[in-house]
């Protein structure tokens, strides 16, 4: 019987490896670009880690400009096999406007490389933000990005765009789940962020995140409508015996 068991374990281990795929993941870099209002692009590639903290200036010149200050740290998730299958987010976010006058921030972050095992069937998209306002007023335009072709800034299938008016206290806002199919391929996240900062605003908190997870297999969710209806049936039948 011991045997048996074990082989059994054996197998099971087997399958699930190959099913899951508990291989170790290549991570391509990290890369952040920030701008000011329509000035220089700065572009700064933060390695390939599971997170990274950054830490700067940026003005019209480019990140020699001190019109913002910023820290922030990105970060990236991989796990095949799990419901979080892959995200991207730039979190602990500390941003300020150094100057008396209104600005627009971009930021938009990727990383590329993300796999899954679990497509087909397609995969649900979305993304979230949450941001608290400590001084002046902020407002936010962001969407997330989930691109099969595994491009850099890749903008294959768009979550849903959310946006955050002008507010000078907290809020958070999470997007409608969108279809995705990356079906088999490795694919990139990205995250675009546009930020109007009122004079002398200051922004804390997670600016954005874009997730991919899996979604219910149509054969799991027939299984579990046949598991419910037995259970019912059951149910009715001992419910006739003891009437009878």
């Amino acid at each position: 019987m011991s045997v048996r068991i074990y082989r059994s374990l054996w197998a099971s281990a087997i399958v699930g490896s190959v099913i899951f795929g508990t291989s170790s993941m290549t991570r391509a870099d990290l890369i952040l670009t920030l701008q000011e209002d329509s000035g220089t692009v700065v572009t700064v590639n933060l390695g390939n880690p599971n997170f990274a903290n950054y830490t700067g200036t940026l003005g019209l010149t480019g990140s020699s400009g001190t019109d913002f200050t910023i820290t922030l740290t990105a970060a990236t998730s991989n796990s095949p096999g799990t419901p979080a299958i892959g995200s991207a987010s730039i979190t602990n976010v500390l941003i300020t406007n150094t100057t008396s006058a209104e600005h627009t921030l971009h930021i938009n972050m990727t990383a590329q490389d993300f796999t899954s095992p679990q497509s087909p069937p397609p995969l649900s998209l979305n993304d979230t933000t949450s941001i608290t306002v400590l001084t002046g007023t902020v407002s936010e335009t962001l969407t997330g990005y989930a691109d099969k072709t595994n491009a850099q800034f890749g903008t294959g299938t768009p979550a849903q765009t959310l946006n955050i008016p002008s507010t000078n206290t907290s809020d958070s806002l999470t997007g409608s789940p969108v279809s995705f199919s990356p079906n088999g391929s490795t694919y990139s996240l990205s995250i675009f962020s546009d930020l109007v900062f009122s004079a002398d605003a200051q922004l804390t908190g997670s600016l954005g995140n874009v997730r991919v997870t899996a979604t219910p297999e149509p054969t799991t969710l027939v299984s579990a409508g046949i598991g419910i209806l037995f259970v019912g049936g059951m149910g009715w039948l001992r419910r006739r015996k003891q009437q009878a």
